[in-house]
This record gives C-alpha cells, sequence and structure tokens, in this order.
C-alpha cells in the first residue's frame, strides 16, 4: 500500500483511491470491530509528514527495493 502510494506521487497522481474502508481483506478498519488495520496506520503516517514534493532517489544495489522521499509539509 505505501509503495502505491509512493509510485503514484512519483507519477504526479493527483489523487488516490482506496477501494474499501471498512470490508474485504484489505479495508482500513476492521470489519468486526472497526478497529484500524495496519494500513490505517501506513496512510495516516503518509499523511501526515508527506508534503507534495517529491525528490528522486536510486539505489544501484538491488532492483528489488523500493524507495520513496519527499519533502516534509513545512519545507
Amino acid at each position: 500500500y505505501i509503495d502505491q502510494l509512493g509510485m503514484a506521487c512519483a507519477y504526479n497522481a493527483k489523487s488516490f483511491c482506496r477501494q474499501s474502508l471498512v470490508g474485504g481483506n484489505y479495508g482500513l478498519l476492521s470489519a468486526t470491530t472497526y478497529v484500524p488495520n495496519p494500513d490505517y496506520y501506513s496512510a495516516l503516517l503518509w499523511h501526515r509528514p508527506m508534503g507534495v514534493r517529491v525528490l528522486s532517489i536510486s539505489s544501484k544495489e538491488t532492483q528489488h527495493l523500493h524507495a520513496h522521499a519527499h519533502c516534509s509539509k513545512t519545507t
């Protein structure tokens, strides 16, 4: 989920739609208790500090590493 958010930003997507808030196998909240699932916290931690400016980063060590960098909202 976080990698998808990072890729959307890298391609200058203006919005990102999460298909399910509650229900399914990937809802942000548990369908029975409404307790937040791990992706909820990922989305929250992404939203709070991440600014809109995407930085270009890369690694020659492995092709299997996905990394994303942004300026903070305050810079």
